[in-house]
This record gives C-alpha cells, structure tokens and sequence, in this order.
C-alpha cells in the first residue's frame, strides 16, 4: 500500500513540477525552434548523448502521460530526420506506453478486482454504449471531421 500511494505522489509531484516550472512552455513548436541553433551545436558535439537524452525524455513525458508527446514527435523527425526521428519515437513511446500500463495496472488492480466479473447484465449496457459511439463516430464523418476511411475498422 504504501508503494503504491508513493507511486501516486511521484507522479503527482512530477506532473506538478512540470507544470510549475513551466516545462511545458519548452515544449511548445516555438520553443523547439527558438533553441535549434544551439541543439544542432549539441548535436554535433555528442550525437548518442542527445539521442539517449531525447528517447528517455520521450519515455518520461509518456509514461506519466504529459501533454508533450506530440512535440515531441515532431522534434524527434525535425531534429534527427525521418528514419532516425522515426526510430527514436517510436521505440520511446512504446515503452512509455508500456510503463503508463503497467503503473494504471499496479495502482488500479484491487479496484478493478473489487468490481466482480463481468456478468451478464453488464452487457446490453456495453453493447448499447459502442453502438451509441458506433453513431458519433458516423456522424463526425458525415459532418467531414473524420476522414472517410476511418470507420472501416469498426465494422
């Protein structure tokens, strides 16, 4: 119990420093481009530190689930390419994935046992909220917020 509550005020604590110390203010499109100049000079001077510097930041802000994962992304294509940026990002956000997962799923487990088994009354209530989902989706297409071909899956 007590790893557990430590684990919710880690990430607690560090979504709040992020926060705090505005973090996310350098990693915006404007901050990324404001300090290329001097990334480029880092990069040069020690290509694996700054390719290991940015895959742990990428692990990090996905495992505790910031909002900078798209940035960072796209400064992953923009400062190293395409196939190396592609690489970085991917691997990195796999594994923060992997890490949100399996922390939701230590944190969470005793409440999701205390619930029961899924019973048979629970189903209609399942099925009627896919298809109630189902019909938004289809509507958003309809309405050209979604590209035509996204609901294809889903049938």
């Amino acid at each position: 119990m007590i790893k557990r509550i430590s684990l919710i005020l880690l990430n607690i604590d560090t979504n709040g420093k992020f926060f705090y110390f505005d973090l996310n203010q350098l990693l915006t499109l404007e901050g990324l481009r404001g300090s290329m100049v001097q990334f480029d000079a880092y990069k040069a001077q020690s290509p694996l530190l700054i390719i290991g510097g940015l895959f742990l930041l990428y692990v990090v802000v996905t495992a505790l689930s910031l909002p900078s994962a798209t940035i960072l992304t796209l400064a992953a294509g923009t400062l190293f390419g395409l196939a190396q940026g592609l690489l970085i990002a991917s691997f990195a956000s796999s594994i923060g994935a992997t890490l949100a997962f399996l922390t939701s799923r230590y944190l969470l487990r005793d409440t999701i046992k205390s619930l029961g088994p899924i019973n048979s009354l629970m189903w209609p209530r399942i099925k009627a909220g896919t298809q109630r989902l189902t019909a938004y989706l289809e509507i958003l297409k309809i309405q050209g917020r979604l590209p035509r071909d996204s609901m294809d899956d889903f049938h």
